[in-house]
C-alpha cells in the first residue's frame, strides 16, 4: 500500500462500497447525500492529482444530455413549473455527479480493484447480517431512527426501500465474490441474498430478483439469444406504455378469476390505465416534467378491491407518480422524451450484453440491468432524488465490479 494508491480518485468508490450497503439498510432515502458527497471528493482528488478519466460512451451521453434538454424544455408547459425547475437542477447536478462517478469506476489498478471488491463483499455481508439481526430483534435501530408508526410486523415495513437496494447491489457482489473467491462462494453469497429477501417479502424487489436471476441464467447458457430477448423485451414494454389503459382492466379481470387478489397490484393497474389514458392527450410533447402530480382527475378517488371479500379501500388515481418509470417518461415528456430514453437504454444493452467478451461480466452486469429495469418499471417516481442518486452509485459500483484490468483475477 502507498500513499500515491490512498490519493486516487477511484479509492473513493472503495469506501462507497463499504458503506452503501449498510446505508441501504437503515436509511436509503439518503443515497442521494453518498452520491453528492462521493462525487464532490472525486472531483477534489482529480483535481489535485491531475488525474484523467475516460469519457463515457458518447451515445449514452448525448442521449442523456438530450433528454435533459429536452425535459427542460418542457418546463415550458408543465403545470408544476416551479416544483419542475428544482427537478431539473437536481438532474442536471446528478448527471455531472453521475458521470464522474461512471468515470472513475474505469480506472482502478489492481491494487485498488482488490479493496474495492473486498469492500463491497464486506458491505454487503454486514447489510445482510444487519437485516436479520434487525429482524429477530424486533428492528431497535430502525425504530430508534423512524419511529414505531412505520413498523409493520417484526419491523419488516422499514426494509421496503432497503430490499430493492440490496437486489440492486446483489450481482455486482455476487461477481466480485467469484471474482475473489470462486463459483461455490458465489453461490453462497446469491443464496444468502436470496433469503434475505425473501424473508422481507417486498413484492417488486422479490420479483426484480427472480427475473434477474433468470436472465443471468439465460445470458450464461445462451447469451446471443439472451441478449436479443432482453433487448426485445425491453422495447415492447417501453412500447406498451400507451395502451395499459386497454390492458389493465383485461388482466385485472384474469387475475381476479383466478382469485388472485392484491390491493396494492390492483392499484397499479388504475394507476397504470389512468396515465395511459392521459398519455393519450398529450402523446408527443407529454404533459411536461413532473407532471405527474397535477394531472387532472389524478387526484380524484376510486373504490380498489382489498381482498376476496369483496372489501374495498378509495385510492387516487394518480397519487403523486405512476410507478411505472417509462409510463412516467412518456406521460410527462412524450414520444420525444421516450425514444430519447430508449436510445439511452438501447446504448446500454449493447455494451453489457453485445459489446462485451467476458462471460461472467455479461451475465452479472446483465443480471443488475434487468433487475433494474424491473424496480425502474414497478416502483419508484423517476425523478426522486434518492432514486437516481441511487442509480448513479449502482451504475458506478457495477462498472467497477466488472473491471477489465488485466491484473485483476
Amino acid at each position: 500500500m502507498t500513499g500515491s494508491d490512498l490519493l486516487r480518485p477511484n479509492i473513493v468508490l472503495v469506501g462507497v462500497a463499504a458503506l452503501l450497503p449498510s446505508l441501504g439498510v437503515f436509511a436509503p432515502s439518503f443515497s442521494w447525500v453518498l452520491a453528492a458527497l462521493a462525487a464532490l471528493l472525486v472531483a477534489g482528488l482529480a483535481l489535485a492529482t491531475r488525474a484523467r478519466m475516460p469519457l463515457p460512451s458518447p451515445t449514452v451521453l448525448l442521449s442523456l444530455v438530450l433528454l435533459l434538454i429536452w425535459a427542460a424544455a418542457s418546463l415550458l408547459w408543465s403545470p408544476v413549473p416551479e416544483r419542475a425547475q428544482g427537478v431539473i437542477g437536481n438532474a442536471i447536478l446528478f448527471l455531472a455527479g453521475g458521470l464522474l462517478l461512471i468515470s472513475v469506476a474505469r480506472t482502478f489498478d489492481a491494487e485498488n480493484q482488490r479493496r474495492f471488491d473486498i469492500a463491497l463483499i464486506a458491505g454487503f455481508l454486514l447489510a445482510l447480517g444487519l437485516i436479520l439481526s434487525e429482524i429477530i430483534l424486533g428492528a431497535p435501530i430502525s425504530r430508534s431512527i423512524h419511529g414505531d408508526e412505520r413498523a409493520g410486523a417484526y419491523g419488516l415495513a422499514f426494509f421496503n426501500r432497503s430490499s430493492s437496494v440490496l437486489v440492486l447491489l446483489t450481482w455486482p457482489f455476487v461477481l466480485v465474490t467469484y471474482r475473489r473467491l470462486g463459483l461455490a462462494f458465489a453461490v453462497g453469497a446469491l443464496v444468502a441474498s436470496l433469503v434475505v429477501l425473501a424473508i422481507l417479502n417486498t413484492a417488486a424487489p422479490l420479483l426484480a430478483i427472480l427475473v434477474s436471476g433468470a436472465a443471468v441464467g439465460l445470458i450464461l447458457i445462451a447469451p446471443r439469444l439472451a441478449a436479443w430477448a432482453i433487448l426485445a423485451v425491453t422495447l415492447v414494454i417501453i412500447a406498451l406504455s400507451p395502451v395499459w389503459s386497454g390492458l389493465a382492466p383485461k388482466i385485472f379481470d384474469l387475475l381476479l378469476a383466478n382469485n388472485v387478489i392484491e390491493q396494492g397490484l390492483n392499484h397499479r393497474f388504475v394507476i397504470w390505465g389512468f396515465a395511459s389514458e392521459k398519455l393519450l392527450e398529450q402523446p408527443l410533447f407529454g404533459w411536461g416534467l413532473d407532471a405527474s402530480r397535477a394531472i387532472p382527475g389524478g387526484t380524484q378517488t376510486i373504490d380498489i378491491l382489498v381482498n376476496s371479500n369483496g372489501d374495498m379501500s378509495a385510492s387516487e388515481f394518480l397519487p403523486l407518480h405512476p410507478h411505472n418509470g417509462f409510463l412516467q417518461i412518456w406521460l410527462e415528456l412524450g414520444l420525444v422524451g421516450t425514444i430519447l430514453a430508449t436510445v439511452l437504454v438501447v446504448a446500454l444493452l449493447k455494451s453489457i450484453l453485445f459489446d462485451n467478451p467476458r462471460p461472467a461480466d455479461r451475465a452479472f452486469v446483465g443480471g443488475t440491468y434487468v433487475a433494474t429495469f424491473v424496480l425502474f418499471q414497478l416502483s419508484f417516481g423517476v425523478w426522486q432524488s434518492w432514486w437516481i442518486g441511487l442509480l448513479w452509485l449502482i451504475a458506478a459500483i457495477t462498472v467497477a465490479a466488472a473491471n477489465r484490468n488485466p491484473e485483476s483475477p
